[in-house]
């Protein structure tokens, strides 16, 4: 197969078409470098798309929507590394694999990165209840708040709350972290990824699912605003893009915020999450 080029929005990435023999261990379907090393070790939770995921974009030569699942480290190495999704093992790039250590805790009012437990994919949370901080209840932040799906109790699932087992979550505390929103500057847009791994002068990005390269110099991680008002005005992402809008309602201890937004010309009521909203946007 000839390789095959796409520009991806502005230099965020170029898709590397490759058949399986070709592909380079380490080696991801964007313009990004082979990372040697991951923190991970053997046994541990990690958040990984499936490797079939990856293949599927090096086989079709464009890029396939990535999910983040939980899966578990079974031998780390250099470039790519085991893991174990479901029932087998394949060779996942280090780039892509955000590690979860063991031991961790967290209190109430911390945002944490872990994966939804009875249903799948990588949530960002915040916890409400920390009477057991290796075990903490969480209302998960990245599920619409008016999603139409209910659990088993009867609750929508973008309202319900949930125990996190010990060792699937990490507290997000710093500013380059995996699983912080990013701010990217895409000529005059600012538009939101979630931080998957940064290296030198490039960050990896998943943005409305798909991976992103960008220069570092673009982007600008989000760090969650300690205080947030009513008829406050803040910028939230809509469909991706940043958006001016204005708090009408605060639920901090669910790190749920409630804007009106203007959309198609019509002012919308939206549910954003702390992990995402700012004050204001990076010049």
């Amino acid at each position: 197969m000839k390789p095959f080029l796409l520009l991806f929005m502005v230099s965020i990435g170029i898709i590397q078409a490759q058949t399986d023999s070709t592909i380079r261990p380490g080696v991801i379907p964007v313009n990004y470098p082979v990372i040697n090393s991951t923190s991970s070790l053997s046994g541990e939770f990690v958040l990984t798309p499936s490797r079939a995921f990856i293949d599927k974009s090096f086989e079709e030569g464009k890029q396939s929507m990535f999910i983040f699942y939980q899966n578990i480290m079974t031998e780390p190495d250099s470039m790519e590394s085991k893991v174990k999704q479901i029932s087998k093992e394949v060779q996942i790039p280090n780039s892509l694999i955000i590690p979860i250590p063991a031991g961790q805790t967290a209190r109430k009012g911390d945002i944490v990165l872990t994966s939804w437990q009875s249903g799948s994919g990588m949530q960002r949370a915040m916890v409400v209840d920390d009477k057991n901080q290796d075990s903490p209840l969480v209302h998960y932040l990245d599920i619409s708040w008016d999603n139409p799906a209910k659990n088993k109790e009867g609750v929508p699932i973008g309202q319900m709350t949930e125990l996190l087992p010990q060792n699937t979550f990490v507290v997000l505390t710093q500013e380059w972290q995996a699983g912080r929103t990013v701010i990217y500057k895409d000529g005059n847009n600012d538009k939101m990824g979630i931080l998957i791994h940064s290296s030198g002068d490039q960050v990896l990005l998943l943005a409305w699912s798909y991976l992103v390269v960008v220069p570092r110099e673009k982007c600008f991680p989000v760090i969650p605003l300690t205080e947030i008002n009513k008829d406050d005005v803040v910028y939230i992402p809509l469909y991706g893009n940043y958006k001016q809008a204005t708090v009408t309602r605060v639920d901090i201890e669910k790190g749920r915020v409630w804007v009106n937004v203007e959309f198609a010309g019509k002012q919308k009521e939206v549910v954003a999450s702390v992990t995402d909203i700012v004050s204001k946007l990076p010049e």
